[in-house]
């Protein structure tokens, strides 16, 4: 049976089922892990720090990736770059399990992120495809709930997994790639029809980049959406140490807390999909940028106080993923509105900015020590209220520009 949507307005739960699950293998790649991080630490007796590069090299590989599978995609179609890039993720993802020293498994963190975008970006670009500029919001809403199930999964697996070791994770991880990969090959259909693609002699890839860097609508929205990703990536890489070992959850119950918190996410991206063609996109996007940024002056305020507690700062966590659940789909829709004819290129632009924005964060959240949670308090409050200066100053005013 080929997975494919009828019509590039009908949003066919199937296609985008698959095309969600091949777009999660990237935050699939450090969710699952994340319970294994004191064991890798213990094992290769390497610091807090140092396990923390596994994610920002997986993440420098993921902007190098995007930028090279975009311009491919738009030239040659999605699927086959799609499994190359997945079969390379099954290579380094084998790697990352055989490997005996801390920086042999940073670099196969980084082969995979090169690999593991291919799905990040091209899913991206072939939602646009089918659906175009203004089903894109409510396609781009579903996804996130189906990009959202799998991450909420992983951690539970890999909190499970961690009891055979942390190695067992990247076998898991390695096994379900090539299902993708046997998915895409027999039952994704070409989404870029040839009259679509851009020719190479007419444009070339860094004529298409100068094109989509002077959109400021683009990066403007890109910058916003990056912003709150980064705070989450401070999320994802803080919580193992500030759950586990500040608060002292097991792994297995730390998985619990991110399928509870990833759940608010799911709630929030159906509710979004179902208001956002009673309400426009960029005004569903300014009210959800408000929701973060209040919870994070409450968090910030508790703790400098002196009130740690574990239920608030959980509480804190899971109302910043529900208001990701607004911010995410809606920036990615008005960031992308304008640039169909080169989506891979740009959603590429989108992925590297944000990922870069990404790994500046977690190379700035490396340097504080984990004794408490107001470091990645800080970190989140301040990726909010730059996140609401961008989207105000900038984006909202370049969206009604001609």
């Amino acid at each position: 049976m080929n997975v494919r949507a009828k019509s590039s307005g009908s949003l066919y739960t199937g296609w985008l089922i698959f095309v969600g699950l091949v777009t999660a293998l990237g935050p699939i790649s450090t969710d699952m892990y994340l319970p294994g991080f004191p064991a890798i630490s213990a094992e290769f007796g390497a610091p807090h720090s140092l396990v923390q590069y596994t994610v920002t090299a997986f993440l420098a590989g993921v902007v190098i990736g995007q930028l090279l599978h975009g311009p491919v995609s738009d030239r040659i179609g999605r699927k086959l770059p799609l499994c190359m890039g997945i079969l390379l993720y099954i290579v380094a993802s084998i790697g990352c399990g055989l490997a005996q020293d801390i920086w042999i498994l940073i670099a196969w963190r980084f082969v995979q992120g090169v690999g593991g975008c291919a799905g990040i970006v091209i899913g991206r670009a072939m939602v646009r495809d089918r659906f175009g500029s203004t089903g894109s919001a409510k396609a781009f809403s579903l996804m996130v709930t189906i990009v959202a199930v799998a991450p909420m999964i992983a951690p539970l697996i890999g909190g499970w997994m961690a009891g055979f070791g942390w190695r067992a994770i990247f076998a898991v991880l390695a096994v379900f790639a090539v299902l993708l990969l046997v998915g895409a090959f027999y039952s994704i259909n070409e989404t870029l029809p040839l009259e679509r693609r851009v020719p190479s002699e007419t444009l070339t890839v860094l004529g298409q980049y100068r094109t989509l860097l002077s959109s400021t609508q683009l990066l403007a929205y890109t910058v916003v959406s990056g912003l709150m990703q980064s705070a989450l990536f401070a999320y994802v890489v803080s919580a193992p140490f500030v759950l586990m070992e500040v608060y002292g959850i097991p792994p297995q119950y730390f998985g619990m807390v991110f399928f509870a918190n990833t759940a608010g996410l799911i709630v929030a991206s159906q509710i979004n999909a179902a208001i956002v063609g009673r309400f426009d996109p960029d005004r569903i996007l300014g009210v959800a940028l408000l929701w973060p940024a209040g919870l994070s002056i409450m968090l910030i305020t508790a703790l400098f106080l002196g009130f740690s507690s574990l239920y608030a700062v959980l509480a804190v966590l899971f109302g910043f993923l529900v208001g990701h659940g607004f911010i995410s789909p809606n920036a990615s829709a008005l960031a992308l509105s304008k640039h169909g004819a080169q989506a891979g290129t740009a959603s590429a632009v989108m992925g590297a900015v944000q990922n870069g924005l990404g790994i500046a964060t977690i190379f700035m959240t490396s340097f504080f020590k984990v004794t408490s949670a107001l470091p990645l308090a800080l970190v989140m409050g301040g990726c909010s209220f730059l996140a609401i200066a961008c989207h105000r100053l900038i984006a909202r005013p370049a969206l009604k520009q001609p």
